[in-house]
């Protein structure tokens, strides 16, 4: 019984929701986005996992012996390093450091899940989009689709392509296709 590598594509689903979970998982390179779906098919991106990461939802569906209840999305190719769950446990179990890696890795999502909720519960949609352009832009410049920021900040993309239009009008941000320009 020994660990696995998995090379997985940009744009693929690797796990749709109601899935058992295959293995405890670290990321060796890539990006995934791990988010929930709701009844009408609105997403939220709960977080984002990259090089050194390993999944929140992977963690409590292994020590629950549950499926995952959340959907994995591969952003940038990426490997991932598969544990069986029976190797997860015994190492969970028989090594103070590898629990406290485990721990310390579960703490960081459970903590962007709160930021999550507390962004979606206590700010207004125009602060959460500015906010995230704020975040996710580099040298002033965000490449993401108005679909894309709606997924991450738990919105619409209506919603945020009127929210957008609302700062181009207040002169924050130049809006161009496939890209958004932030003002200072």
């Amino acid at each position: 019984m020994e660990f696995s590598t998995k090379k997985v594509q940009a744009g693929e689903l690797l796990i749709n929701g109601e899935e058992a979970c295959w293995g405890f998982s670290f990321i060796k390179s890539g990006v995934l986005r791990v988010y929930r779906l709701n009844d009408e098919g609105r997403e939220v991106t709960l977080y984002r996992l990259r090089k050194g990461d390993s999944c929140f939802m992977t963690v409590i569906c292994a020590l629950a012996q549950s499926n995952t209840h959340a959907y994995v999305r591969v952003e940038e190719d990426s490997e991932l390093v598969i544990l069986p769950i029976l190797l997860f446990e015994k190492y969970l179990m028989n090594h103070p450091v590898y629990l406290q890696f485990v721990f310390k890795n579960l703490y960081e999502k459970f903590l962007s899940v709160i930021q999550v909720v507390e962004n979606v519960t206590f700010n207004s949609i125009e602060q959460r989009v500015i906010d995230y352009l704020q975040e996710h832009s580099r040298g002033g410049l965000l490449y993401r689709t108005h679909e894309q920021i709606a997924f991450d900040i738990g919105s619409t993309r209506e919603v945020v392509s009127r929210t957008l239009k609302s700062l181009e009008r207040k002169g924050k941000v130049k809006l161009e296709r496939g890209k958004i320009l932030i003002k200072k």
